[in-house]
């Protein structure tokens, strides 16, 4: 099957876009479109002269952050955020300044090829600007890929309120679209996350990894504040869990890249800007993703939430993969994705001191670790889903979907 991907080539410290678009070319013949892929002369004549001069596609994959650079007026980030706060970029910032657009536009034109649209931000945080592009995209004959509406809920009025980042626009698309949405999420694994390691021998007795910002992630403060309170032996040597992004930004600037010392200097000062261009440098990143992965390689227990959304992060997998034995706390579509309490996680409503006085043999945690780990190998590593996209574009084709959903792990296409 071929497919091209039409993006930017950027890398960011999650490594599931990349590692997700790796998996594309194992499996398919990919070709690549975009910043940083092509020279300024190819964008600049288009794609559909590029599709011109090469043979036919099976279908097209478009990336958010190729969305995102388009700046088109509403969506989440403005093209100088993505490029100067987000990302390093593999390429010219001005060629995504003035180039994408003109190919989304393009992109809107071509019906003689399937056309997915991939969005992979927070589904419990989309914008109105981005719920209006995504739909215009569905209405003009894409398909949407992102996540599964099985993991999504309904928020009521009172809790939008209490938290505005909340809202239902990724659920009304997924339920007013269910015959071009494509609920197939990019977190998977990739096979150099596992990790095998003994669980007796773990330095760690417990883990709580990821943001613990009390505004948005109050869930794991709180563990994390039970934990390090209780005697247990608790990963607390990863410095940039205990940083805001604004802290890091200002008092370490060593991690970034700018164009001269004045604008270093005054970004000191005032904190990084999306006016001051600078990029996070590939050893920053390098070393986020490897404190993170390392805190749960050596902590024998972790916890896992979603946050206020309560949506389902990467981190259920990555623990998982690791070999920890995951408690995880409860969350739409949890059961969906093949968790199962005490087959191969712990599941928790909330959690809290009592669970640290829960005595668990050493036997059972080995054996609901290496259970959640074979999860993991047995469906939910990035392979299984490019081999979910394949089926999904060859039913396409064929005139045969209809949508699809998750059941115990697996994914289904409705008949």
């Amino acid at each position: 099957m071929r497919v091209l991907v039409v993006d930017i080539n950027f890398e960011y410290k999650n490594p599931m876009y990349r590692q997700f678009y790796n998996h594309l070319s194992y499996c398919m013949e990919v070709d690549y479109f975009g910043p940083g892929y092509v020279d300024r002369k190819v964008l600049e004549r288009g794609i559909k002269r590029f599709l011109f001069e090469r043979e036919s596609y099976d279908f097209i994959l478009v990336g958010t952050y190729f969305l995102y650079s388009a700046e088109l007026r509403g969506a989440r980030y403005n093209a100088y955020f993505t490029h100067r706060c987000v990302v390093i970029p593999y390429y010219r910032v001005s060629d995504a300044y003035q180039c994408c657009r003109h190919i989304l536009d393009e992109l809107k034109d071509i019906d003689s090829v399937i056309r997915i649209l991939n969005y992979y931000e927070d589904s419990v945080s989309m914008p109105e600007g981005d719920y209006r592009i995504c739909r215009s995209f569905l209405e003009d004959g894409f398909y949407l890929l992102s996540w599964p509406i099985q993991y999504m809920q309904i928020f009521h009025a009172k809790r939008i309120r209490q938290h505005p980042v909340l809202n239902n626009n990724a659920y009304k698309l997924a339920k007013e679209y269910s015959s071009k949405y494509i609920p197939i999420p990019i977190h998977g694994i990739s096979y150099p996350e596992i990790f095998v390691r003994n669980y007796e021998e773990r330095e760690y007795d417990w883990c709580v990894p990821g943001n613990k910002d009390t505004s948005l992630y109050g869930g794991r403060k709180n563990a994390a504040n039970i934990t390090e309170k209780s005697g247990y032996r608790v990963w607390d040597t990863d410095p940039f869990q205990k940083l805001s992004t604004f802290h890091i930004q200002k008092k370490h600037m060593e991690w970034y890249e700018f164009n001269g010392k004045i604008e270093k200097a005054v970004s000191r000062v005032i904190g990084k800007n999306t006016y001051i261009p600078s990029f996070p440098k590939l050893t920053y990143i390098a070393q986020c993703r490897e404190n993170y992965m390392e805190s749960m390689r050596r902590s024998r227990k972790v916890y896992v939430d979603g946050g206020i959304g309560e949506i389902f992060v990467r981190k259920y997998f990555e623990a998982c993969a690791c070999g920890a034995l995951v408690v995880a706390k409860e969350i739409p579509g949890l059961r969906d994705f093949g968790f199962r309490d005490g087959v191969n996680c712990k599941i928790i409503k909330k959690f809290h001191a009592e669970i640290l006085q829960e005595h668990i043999p050493d036997e059972e945690c080995i054996r609901l670790a290496k259970a959640g780990q074979q999860l993991i190998l047995d469906k939910h590593m990035m392979h299984h889903r490019v081999l979910a996209l394949y089926q999904t574009v060859e039913a396409i084709k064929n005139e045969m979907y209809n949508g699809a959903f998750w059941n115990e792990g697996n994914y289904r296409m409705k008949q």
